[in-house]
């Protein structure tokens, strides 16, 4: 029998009958109503936090989210932050950072001792390609994010929710 794999996107996948089941488990917990009460997304931030070598994870609907987080926690209302000109931060959040937080990308590489945000959005793509733990790839990042549906194919919840953990030291998130 010949198996297909469907690369086109990780927006056709289906969930598998144990991501059914995980999610019928899941939906029986007793859920929090605060910040990090809820004992699935705690597990989650705790087994993503251990995977990328942080020591902190915030569970947050979209990488999207996560980008502009780690924006607005290091930039104030007229700094500017250094990104490649391709990157999603610039050719799809429409402004975002500039909206939300007063910040500008600018096009630059890497200056020494400026933190540093990895859009890690396929991170573990990546580690498995190279053959390397993704918290190697993670490793000078002050911030990390990911998302759960790409590449770990977790099926969005719905066309806007992608779902994605943000990463870094507890004290920053």
């Amino acid at each position: 029998m010949v198996m297909k794999i469907d690369l086109r996107s990780e927006f056709t996948a289906r969930p598998t009958a144990a991501m059914v089941e995980a999610m019928v488990r899941a939906a029986q917990l007793p859920s929090g109503f605060g910040l990090r009460e809820d004992p699935t997304v705690a597990r989650l931030e705790a087994l993503a936090a251990e995977k990328l070598g942080k020591g902190d994870a915030l569970f947050v609907p979209t990488c999207m989210m996560a980008n502009q987080i780690a924006i607005h926690i290091r930039c104030r209302p007229g700094d500017v932050f250094l990104t490649e000109a391709e990157a999603h931060v610039v050719t799809s959040e429409s402004g975002a950072a500039s909206a939300l937080s007063g910040a500008m990308p600018r096009p630059g590489a890497r200056a020494q001792g400026v933190p540093v945000h990895l859009d890690g959005a396929r991170i573990f793509n990546a580690a498995t390609a190279l053959g390397r733990p993704a918290s190697d790839l993670a490793e000078l990042a002050e911030t990390v994010s990911f998302n759960l549906n790409k590449g770990l194919c977790a099926p969005p919840l719905r066309s806007w929710a992608f779902l994605c953990c943000l990463l870094g030291r507890t004290s920053v998130l």
